[in-house]
């Protein structure tokens, strides 16, 4: 009788002490949310601008961006390009003041903080290029005459080329951007994200 109730004791603290512990070890598991807190790639409450997505794209013409961060309050508030954007099944369009439109449709955001877009150019030709653009979004402060003025900045981290109207199904895993396979590709290509931030 006395080793039954010696051992219901030892259940009972044992088990008072793993119930005790259990917030604390709950709090010291990491979560998949990013670093950056920017989960929805919105500005106030609204999807980012297309016209700030489409600052951070290469031209056909160039081999490199020549822009690598934006301001995207700045962006959002310029005259530079049409106040109005259109969203439509995930993508979020504008139209071109020269003709053509641009769109990008946000597709999720890894672990550490990358979100990854995917973009379509079309110039008012037949072609509709593809890209996806892996960006970062993080608050800073700036200097703004004799203010000091908080700023969302939106990031460049990598950019990979689809073609003409790919035909590839991507998807995001954890940390593994997946590109699938397509008329352009033979085989998946998979990206790890995050190791150079």
């Amino acid at each position: 009788m006395k080793v039954c109730t010696v051992r219901w004791r030892l259940f009972f603290t044992v088990a008072s002490i793993i119930l005790m512990m259990m917030p604390f070890v709950g709090a010291q598991r990491p979560t998949s949310r990013p670093a950056d807190g920017h989960e929805s790639f919105q500005f106030r409450d609204r999807p980012i601008h297309p016209a700030c997505v489409m600052t951070l794209g290469t031209e056909l013409a160039d081999g490199l961006p020549a822009v690598g961060a934006v301001d995207v309050e700045g962006c959002t508030e310029s005259q530079q390009h049409p106040a109005e954007f259109a969203v439509r099944d995930g993508w979020i369009s504008i139209e071109l003041k020269d003709g053509g439109a641009f769109s990008y449709r946000h597709l999720g955001v890894s672990p550490g903080g990358t979100h990854v877009l995917e973009t379509h150019n079309f110039g008012g030709g037949t072609g509709v290029f593809e890209d996806l653009l892996l960006v970062r979004v993080h608050r800073d402060r700036v200097r703004q005459d004799d203010k000091i003025r908080d700023r969302l900045l939106m990031t460049s981290v990598g950019s990979f080329v689809l073609g003409d109207r790919d035909d590839g199904v991507i998807r995001l895993d954890g940390n593994r951007l997946i590109v699938g396979r397509s008329r352009y590709r033979k085989r998946d290509t998979i990206i790890s994200l995050d190791q150079a931030n």
